[in-house]
């Protein structure tokens, strides 16, 4: 239940843990759903509403929504190449959100979806929703992050103290704990075909440690140099590389700057996107095109394709949306992810009318 009680709870534990856990896990979920305000930078805020969209599919360039800025429209006509076929949908018939976050190859999503003030988990297959949750004691929300192949879930829960907690789902539907060894909280962000899976702990403090989950034991990532204790991997491929996210400039917000980086061989590339304040990565396939979002300092916001091996960069932008965020892209060039159309906040998985990698 939301209680006065759980939402300051909620609220002095937010105010003291990095904005990247906040924004990508479940407890802002609770402001999403109405419950308390939110500490959240000025991205969460434009979350703090309960509209329910239509679900509909439609073969589409995308254009030019109302309110963004002419300079984004340019980027977002310029570098979104080819046209895609977009599914939007629901969770369920009462969710005021939906959010896809992980897409495998066969088109399987997962995420969560907002419903009654709680956070439940989704699996999305050919049209058809599946509300899965996890099982455990004390459970307020779920948020399944990736699948692979083989069709095992990953993803955390948050507990009653807003603690988050790792869980993953095997392809048989048996759900279990999945945490770092002494962690107060994981988080696991990607997981591909060997079973590999990549994330990252803390001790419900402001820092982040990143991990490596391999053959049943977890192995520590370095820090990134530019940011010690700021390590957020969001993603591993099938051939090892790793995508994920690091926060500085605390001195500018409390809750950080984020910026993406791929993790190849032991050594990390970083980037943003170009002009951007903000740059998030949240997917990678395995031809090194990670996916993510940007804000610029106008407050727009657009998803990006990034095509690690080129280093080039490719705005992704649902048609006629405020704003998108690209959260998840298999080997087919299939994206998924969440954006603001006039029916609401949609998950969505936009499919290439042509098929190929679009790495042209």
């Amino acid at each position: 239940m939301c209680t006065e009680s759980l939402a300051t709870a909620g609220d002095s534990r937010l105010r003291r843990r990095n904005a990247l856990a906040a924004v990508v896990f479940m407890f802002s979920g609770f402001w999403l759903a109405g419950c308390g305000s939110s500490p959240q930078d000025a991205r969460s805020s434009r979350l703090l509403s309960s509209v329910r969209g239509a679900g509909l599919t439609a073969i589409v360039t995308p254009s030019r929504p109302e309110g963004r800025s002419a300079a984004a429209s340019v980027r977002a006509a310029a570098a979104v190449a080819g046209e895609y076929q977009f599914e939007f949908f629901d969770g369920t018939p009462a969710a005021s959100s939906t959010t896809v976050y992980g897409l495998n190859d066969p088109s399987v999503a997962v995420g969560n979806y907002f419903s009654a003030r709680h956070l439940h988990g989704l699996v999305w297959t050919k049209g058809t929703v599946q509300t899965v949750d996890v099982p455990f004691p004390g459970a307020i929300g779920t948020d399944w992050r990736a699948i692979n192949d083989r069709g095992t879930i990953i993803g955390g829960w948050g507990d009653q103290d807003f603690f988050v907690h790792g869980a993953q789902r095997s392809a048989s539907g048996t759900i279990t704990r999945f945490d770092y060894p002494n962690a107060a909280e994981t988080f696991p962000g990607g997981i591909n075909d060997h079973g590999e899976i990549v994330g990252s702990h803390d001790e419900g403090d402001i820092t982040g440690a990143g991990f490596l989950y391999r053959d049943g034991r977890f192995i520590d990532l370095p820090d990134v140099p530019q940011a010690p204790q700021q390590n957020y991997p969001a993603a591993i491929n099938n051939a090892g590389v790793i995508a994920g996210n690091y926060l500085d400039g605390f001195d500018q917000s409390p809750f950080g700057i984020s910026h993406g980086y791929i993790l190849r061989d032991g050594n990390y590339a970083t980037f943003d996107f170009p002009g951007s304040v903000y740059t998030y990565v949240n997917a990678l396939n395995d031809l090194g095109q990670a996916v993510g979002f940007y804000d610029l300092a106008d407050g727009s916001e657009e998803g990006f394709i990034f095509e690690s091996g080129k280093n080039r960069f490719r705005t992704f932008s649902c048609p006629g949306a405020a704003f998108t965020d690209a959260l998840a892209i298999n080997n087919r060039g299939q994206v998924g992810g969440i954006c603001a159309t006039a029916a609401g906040f949609q998950g969505f998985v936009a499919t290439p009318v042509h098929s190929g990698s679009g790495d042209e």
